[in-house]
């Protein structure tokens, strides 16, 4: 076999903590190789919940180590971190507007300080920071018209 069969798979992306298309060949590599995006995401994700707008901060973080071997060596991924925790209201709505590195495409909300308002873009689906909201009503109620002022 001349490894030239190239097919479609997905991989784990240990650095970016992403599921990533690839075409492989067909002979040799490793088990970090999955049919789906599903699959990767079902073996290698651990979902942590976004922490809310308001949190009180957390002295420790929570760890939950990620399903290993076919992932690469044990990932650990912090469920809520003081950093994540601390951003509440206008901190926020100061945030840039972060795309994400997935390609799964959403239209989300975020909230611009330079125009003062609430403005749809693309989410790639994982990634991203807390400026992201699902409607104009969440953005707005986060960040007011005016940054903040509710």
């Amino acid at each position: 076999m001349a490894c030239k069969d190239y097919q479609a798979k997905w991989f784990f992306d240990r650095k970016n903590g992403i599921c990533t298309q690839f075409w492989y060949g067909g002979c040799e590599g490793n088990v970090n190789r999955f049919e789906t995006e599903a699959q990767c995401l079902k073996r290698c994700m651990r979902s942590a919940p976004e922490p809310q707008q308001q949190v009180e901060q957390q002295p420790e973080t929570e760890i939950l180590p990620a399903p290993v071997d076919s992932c690469g060596s044990h990932i650990y991924w912090p469920i809520l971190s003081s950093l994540t925790a601390a951003f509440t209201g206008v901190e926020i709505c100061q945030l840039p507007k972060e795309e994400g590195a997935c390609a799964k495409f959403v239209l989300k909300w975020h909230y611009d300080p330079l125009s003062k308002s609430c403005t749809r873009f693309w989410y790639g689906g994982c990634g991203g920071n807390q400026n992201r909201f699902e409607t104009h009503e969440e953005c707005e109620k986060a960040c007011g018209k005016a940054g903040g002022s509710r």
